[in-house]
């Protein structure tokens, strides 16, 4: 039961559509809607491929809030992987409401033959991110290197006037991790990741402001080691 509710909660947004189909399941037996009969059971595919798409929306806002879309903290997906179960989501869809609309008359053994299989391949379609998703690719660190904390001081030329003061010239950080050799180095690199963020973009967008780093008040300072336990 513990490996349940690990694996579970492990793959949760994966297990959310599940949720939402039970609910709307339960929902349409309560309303009549589906009957306690196999052949009804067995088109609960579209209740499915419908609680399938609350899968691809937290995916895409995930997507659009950080830059990512992370089912945990080991395994991600892609967004073009995300966009292909969409298009998935809407062919499964299509095909599912012809299933259901084929006038098969007395040919109940075929309707519910295709019927489980329909019904299989949308269930099949529910895990389908677990196994598209991919292991998160944690940077290496350099080898020999010392974990640096580099503060980053920066201006956006394009702040417009905020009552009577102005934002121009207000000095903003960025504190940024980075593995080097010495304290130059890390500078280099941290330069190299704010120029590589949105945050080296002028905010205001449009303005001919630009965002230039203060090279000068650059801060680098080694992370403290932790000691070894005996």
């Amino acid at each position: 039961m513990d490996y349940v509710a690990s694996f579970i909660e492990h793959y949760l947004p994966v297990f959310i559509p599940v949720f939402l189909t039970i609910i709307s399941v339960l929902s349409g037996i309560v309303t009549k809607r589906i009957q306690l009969r196999r052949d009804n059971l067995l088109k609960i595919h579209s209740d499915i491929v419908l609680g399938l798409f609350s899968f691809v929306i937290w995916a895409l806002v995930a997507y659009q809030q950080t830059g990512s879309i992370q089912l945990n903290k080991d395994l991600q997906l892609s967004l073009i992987r995300v966009v292909l179960l969409l298009f998935a989501n809407i062919i499964l869809l299509i095909a599912g409401q012809i299933v259901l609309n084929i006038p098969w008359g007395d040919m109940k053994t075929e309707e519910n033959f295709v019927n489980g299989l329909f019904l299989l391949v949308t269930v099949l379609a529910v895990f389908a991110p677990i196994g598209l998703a991919v292991p998160i690719k944690v940077p290496a660190k350099e080898a020999g290197g010392t974990a640096y904390r580099v503060s980053v001081v920066y201006q956006d030329a394009s702040l417009p006037k905020a009552g009577p003061n102005k934002l121009i010239g207000l000095q903003l950080c960025d504190v940024l991790p980075v593995d080097a050799n010495d304290k130059q180095t890390a500078i280099k690199k941290a330069i190299d990741d704010f120029n590589a963020s949105d945050k080296a973009k002028p905010a205001k967008a449009g303005s001919k402001g630009t965002v230039f780093i203060n090279q000068d008040q650059i801060v680098a300072e080694a992370e403290p080691q932790s000691e070894p336990h005996n």
